[in-house]
């Protein structure tokens, strides 16, 4: 603040002996210098965000070996610093990928190495979405037993969040998979008039 302070008596004081094109120059060239005080640096935490921000946004674009290849950078990073959330949301992140590409066995890799560190570090909203998660690769293998044992772990840790986004989005799969099971017995009958 005493520093902001010197910085504008300075430059009311240059105003008087200074032409006024030298003085907008003398206030931008301070407070480029404040702005570079005030920033902060790069961190491998900030990194990592980023590449895991980079990585949905490709993932989003459709452009999923990109968002692999982000995830997987920001992965790299987040186990080389020790930082076992980013790399549970990694992990988590990658097995949402592999779900697109319908790779559900490296899916389920992925979100069972998530899951562990969620529980171990107490991440109670990346626990209850990577076990939804788990539960809709279950689903779509038609494997609606194993689906609903996760999506029925989900429920109770979204319902405690008051994630109710997270919860909307498990009953949807929860109907999805009871849906599946109903379509593939249903025995189709032909038209009559």
């Amino acid at each position: 603040m005493k520093r902001n302070r010197r910085t504008l008596v300075s430059a009311v004081l240059l105003a008087a002996l200074l032409p006024a094109n030298a003085i907008t120059q003398v206030m931008q060239s301070q407070q480029d210098k404040v702005r570079a005080n005030n920033a902060t640096p790069s961190t491998p935490q900030a990194n990592i965000v980023e590449l895991l921000k980079r990585g949905t946004a490709a993932d989003r674009g459709g452009d999923r070996q990109q968002s692999l290849t982000c995830y997987e950078q920001a992965l790299t990073l987040a186990r080389t610093i020790g930082d076992r959330t980013l790399e549970a949301q990694a992990l988590a992140n990658i097995g949402n990928v592999y779900v697109a590409l319908s790779e559900q066995q490296q899916a389920l890799a992925y979100y069972q190495q998530a899951l562990e560190i969620f529980r171990a570090t107490g991440n109670h909203s990346g626990e209850a979405a990577t076990l939804s998660g788990i539960g809709h690769v279950y689903s779509i293998a038609g494997r609606r037993r194993e689906a609903l044992r996760f999506f029925e772990q989900s429920l109770p840790v979204q319902r405690a969040l008051r994630d109710d986004e997270g919860e909307a989005n498990t009953l949807n799969k929860i109907a999805v998979a009871y849906d599946n099971t109903v379509d593939r017995n249903r025995q189709e009958k032909p038209f009559t008039d």
